[in-house]
């Protein structure tokens, strides 16, 4: 209960995504009545990153996950479950901003193990390098696009 509620179903797709890799990503934004996140959009596995920040609205608040795939300084291929905050500048209700903010940190809670979050408030800082040097710092060599 609380602020806002988080869907049973949410919470199992982010368990398929970590440990099955069943999806690509999920955008959920939030039900301003309800206080629910609501899923709004999935991405298959054979999605890419492109196509979950090409998802994302330019005037309205979402929350993202995605399977971020890149490699290692020494190749290695890797992946990460990333939690993405999208808040843009050009936010067409400010009180969402303000909920979506509130809600962030329960729904987290909610999504255990979630190592890696990306704020981002305009499409520059959603850039594959920007992801990258959140999740891989300086170990990491480049982006794979599965």
């Amino acid at each position: 209960g609380g602020l806002c509620s988080v869907p049973d179903e949410l919470i199992e797709k982010y368990k398929g995504m970590k440990m099955k890799r069943q999806l690509r990503y999920v955008v959920c934004t939030i039900n301003m009545e309800s206080m629910e996140v609501v899923m709004e959009k999935e991405g298959a596995p054979s999605a890419t990153y492109e196509d979950f920040a090409a998802s994302l609205p330019d005037n309205q608040c979402r929350y993202g996950l995605v399977d971020f795939e890149y490699k290692t300084s020494d190749g290695r291929p890797q992946s990460r479950v990333v939690f993405f905050f999208w808040t843009p500048d050009s936010c067409d209700n400010p009180k969402s901003k303000f909920v979506f903010a509130q809600c962030k940190e329960i729904l987290k809670k909610n999504l255990e193990g979630i190592a890696f979050e990306v704020q981002a408030t305009e499409r520059s800082e959603l850039t594959p390098d920007k992801v990258l040097e959140k999740v891989a710092g300086m170990h990491a060599k480049s982006c794979t696009y599965g």
